[in-house]
């Protein structure tokens, strides 16, 4: 009496994971999600990345997108997701991430990543020398937006130009003379 025992063939099971799959971003920037493809299967296979889903205006790009991949293994790869500037404030991208086995396109797996654009609220400040000159120079985050120098010097009989400082914030603005 004889026994055939027959070995299943080895094959590769892929998983997809990432610790973050959304985040925010400034319209015009870009932000990097780092993703990691397991093989827990018993055989080797070469994976192939592909990303589908990213709305118009954005982009997609993966640090990798075809390598080895043995059984027991994994890789990470990032993945670099960039909005337009002209993106609204709310706007969102779903991109989705698919690994799949070249040998069984039916081997894969999926993760979407999702990306929201962001406007980040004005950080305004402004500053008004009356020591000398008037000067009044208004900033956003540290860049010059604004900047007004009179020629004329202060002394005690001098009274200064009035000024209008607008304060802008998402929809509404405050006015604050300066006298």
């Amino acid at each position: 009496d004889a026994s055939v025992w027959v070995a299943p063939p080895a094959t590769p099971e892929l998983e997809v994971d990432a610790g973050t799959t959304s985040r925010n971003v400034n319209p015009g920037k870009s932000v990097t999600y780092t993703l990691t493809v397991y093989n827990s299967g018993s055989g080797d296979d070469t994976v192939l990345l592909s990303s589908a889903g990213t709305i118009d205006g954005w982009t997609a790009e993966l640090g990798d997108d075809d390598f080895f991949l043995a059984a027991g293994d994994s890789k990470s790869v990032q993945l670099t997701i960039t909005a337009p500037s002209s993106a609204g404030d709310g706007e969102e991208d779903n991109t989705v991430v698919t690994a799949r086995a070249e040998s069984d396109a039916g081997i894969h797996d999926s993760r979407v990543f999702s990306t929201t654009a962001r406007i980040p609220d004005p950080d305004w400040s402004f500053r008004l020398d009356l020591l000398g000159s008037p000067d009044i120079t208004v900033r956003d985050r540290g860049e010059v937006q604004f900047q007004d120098r009179k020629s004329t010097r202060l002394n005690s009989s001098h009274k200064p130009s009035s000024y209008a400082v607008f304060c802008l914030k998402k929809k509404n603005s405050q006015n604050t003379a300066i006298t």
